[in-house]
């Protein structure tokens, strides 16, 4: 299916999210959950230039899944072109099944990340125990110490920060040409053999979003630590544990119309959401 509005380009999509999606299908066709509560109740997609770069999708239960709207300017003109009406009242699990049956335009893509997260809510919420743990902090599984080099894919100041105080050798990887830069403990480079070096690495739940995830691990093989955090990373945590990641850090939707009501003032998420970590170490 096509939707409305998106051009018809379709992109590169990423195969994790459509093992992703078939793991919440097979989840779901298991569990006994009125269909009526998995309707889609608000959809929301942020203007590029006033808002940051979120979209929510709101399931009639009240889960909600955060998805990510600026991976480029095609993801970008996408979110303004979405027709937020448009799935009101539409079956989630109906438009995930459809949506993984072809390659996606980046609209689709966009709104399969949330659907995807919305629907992992969902599962989550009913499992015993749900494997999410709030009390815990995502990177306090770091544990730097002398000998340590941190590699990181995304940027993180409030990490970046840590570790400088620490004097601990950093290496970031980036996309961007403009923002390579060296400074005495840390360097961001285009290279990202360079993680071959590190022994914990930090990756952004982008990365999903953007099919390099699988890339960026296989130059990983010599960190013991492997560390997946971001707002966007909400799905069911199986496929990154087969991958050997130790840690996902996430943030569940706890108040999904404040969350958007403070997305579209572009302020911080505060009690909207609630973070929290999963481990496998």
């Amino acid at each position: 299916m096509a939707i409305k509005n998106s051009t018809n380009r379709q992109i590169e999509t990423a195969p994790i999210i459509q093992e992703l999606a078939e793991l919440i299908i097979s989840n779901m066709e298991r569990m006994t959950i009125d269909g009526s509560q998995l309707s889609i109740k608000h959809l929301f997609s942020p203007d590029r230039i006033k808002q940051n770069h979120f979209g929510v999708v709101i399931l009639q239960n009240n889960c909600a899944g955060i998805t990510y709207t600026a991976l480029s300017d095609e993801f970008e003109k996408a979110s303004e072109e979405l027709d937020q009406h448009e799935f009101i009242g539409e079956s989630a699990l109906h438009l995930l099944k459809n949506l993984i049956k072809h390659e996606r335009t980046a609209q689709e893509e966009m709104i399969c990340m949330g659907l995807i997260n919305a629907l992992s809510d969902t599962i989550m919420k009913h499992r015993t125990p749900d494997p999410r743990n709030y009390q815990m902090d995502s990177l306090a599984s770091l544990k730097l110490q002398a000998g340590d080099h941190v590699g990181m894919v995304g940027f993180f100041p409030p990490v970046v920060k840590k570790i400088e105080e620490k004097k601990i050798p950093l290496t970031i990887i980036e996309k961007k040409k403009e923002l390579l830069r060296k400074s005495p403990h840390w360097q961001v480079t285009l290279d990202p053999q360079k993680l071959t070096e590190c022994n914990k690495v930090i990756i952004t739940a982008t990365t999903v979003l953007n099919n390099s995830l699988d890339h960026i691990l296989s130059f990983c093989g010599n960190a013991d630590l492997r560390i997946l955090i971001g707002p966007t990373a909400g799905f069911l945590p199986e496929p990154l544990l087969a991958r050997k990641i130790n840690v996902i850090g996430g943030s569940m939707v706890k108040d999904p119309y404040q969350l958007i009501e403070r997305l579209k003032k572009d302020e911080k998420w505060g009690d909207a959401v609630k973070k929290y970590c999963i481990r496998h170490l």
